[in-house]
């Protein structure tokens, strides 16, 4: 009983339970602190053995995420579509050859800046970075980081892509008067969303509220910008009538491809998640052995050996 008090002692602290809650997979850290607590000596384990579990489940969440996204942008873009219908027969007219002023360079710029860097940038700091949720147990983070971290990505991609997109038609359009006021606003707002994706990967190393407060405000004013601009889009003023509806003209096609890019990368993640299910050892059936996972298999052993132990003990005493 002694023996049994000490093993599910909150305080024990054992090594293998702080690594399964911290860094295994959802099912790591719901099943693995309760068995090791059936033995004195638990098998020794390290944080690598965690990582394959840990990335299948980040993989799923961005399958997750993936889709979310590619159905976010699809709704950007209906209304991207849908705002030239608000305008007059000349507006759209105009609007439409406006459109031809860009070369394929701004083109470009538009899909590379307002798209492509975004997810780069996303991919860098989430894969080869300590500022990634994927090195906690997504348990432990509650889901709220990754969450974060997508948003702020999704947030980017929606503040960039007009952003750009009025920077290369203002470049190529300024004699017609199709410059942005104002425009370091926009530069402001793509600034904020761009340093929220490494503030929130950073929470749990810090593990304060300060970063994710801060994240919180940078991702705000972003996404006020897009706000006050959806609301100038409906009732702005009609100087700016033709700039907007160019513009509008302009992300339908960059956010057709950001939908693109999303819906290829689901298969991906769900390659991910195969590759890292059948790389996890920790939570797999080991051929010749009974036992759920080979973990358990271990488990059993020790507790055996103890169990002779303490048999052998008792007989010595008798």
């Amino acid at each position: 009983m002694k023996d049994k008090e000490s093993r599910e002692s909150p305080h024990r602290g054992a090594l293998t339970e702080v690594l399964a809650t911290g860094r295994g997979s959802v099912l790591a850290s719901m099943t693995m602190p309760m068995i090791a607590r059936q033995v004195n000596s638990p098998p020794s384990i390290g944080p690598a053995d965690f990582a394959p579990g840990r990335y299948a489940d980040y993989a799923l969440f961005e399958r997750v995420a993936s889709l979310t996204a590619w159905v976010l942008l699809g709704i950007a873009a209906g209304m991207a579509a849908l705002h030239r219908h608000r305008q007059s027969k000349l507006v759209r007219r105009l609007s439409t050859r406006m459109v031809d002023l860009l070369r394929a360079s701004d083109w470009i710029y538009i899909i590379a800046g307002g798209i492509v860097a975004p997810i780069l940038w996303y991919l860098v700091l989430t894969r080869f970075t300590p500022l990634s949720p994927r090195e906690w147990s997504i348990r432990m983070t509650a889901f709220l980081q990754p969450s974060l971290q997508f948003g702020a990505l999704l947030t980017m991609i929606l503040v960039l892509t007009p952003v750009v997109a009025a920077w290369r038609l203002g470049k190529r359009g300024a004699l017609l008067g199709l410059v942005t006021r104002h425009r370091w606003t926009g530069s402001l707002a793509a600034i904020c969303a761009t340093l929220a994706v490494p503030l929130y990967g950073a929470m749990m190393i810090a593990r304060g509220n300060l970063l994710m407060t801060t994240g919180n405000i940078l991702l705000g004013i972003a996404l006020l910008w897009l706000f006050t601009g959806f609301c100038f889009n409906l009732f702005g003023r009609h100087p700016q009538t033709l700039r907007r509806a160019t513009l509008a003209r302009i992300v339908l096609p960059a956010w057709i491809v950001g939908m693109l890019i999303f819906a290829l990368s689901i298969p991906f993640h769900y390659a991910e998640e195969r590759y890292s299910i059948q790389q996890d050892t920790l939570l797999a059936i080991p051929p010749g052995t009974s036992g759920p996972n080979r973990y358990e298999w271990e488990v059993t052993q020790v507790l055996r050996k103890e169990l002779l132990e303490k048999l052998a003990e008792f007989d010595a005493g008798g």
